[in-house]
């Protein structure tokens, strides 16, 4: 597990963004492939954090 948040932040592209951003921000970096739900906000998120990532 990579973290964990817990609150009221909803599944917007910009709560996810700053879910990514903030993993980027600890080191995680060179992503080739994340794997989630189909929602349009988390696409949009991982391609604005990780632009070279898959999304499946």
């Amino acid at each position: 597990m990579l973290g964990m948040w817990a609150g009221t932040g909803g599944e917007g592209a910009k709560t996810v963004g700053g879910y990514l951003t903030e993993l980027r921000n600890r080191g995680v970096e060179d992503v080739f492939m994340v794997c989630s739900d189909g929602l349009k906000a988390v696409t949009d998120a991982i391609e604005q954090v990780w632009p070279l990532a898959v999304h499946q």
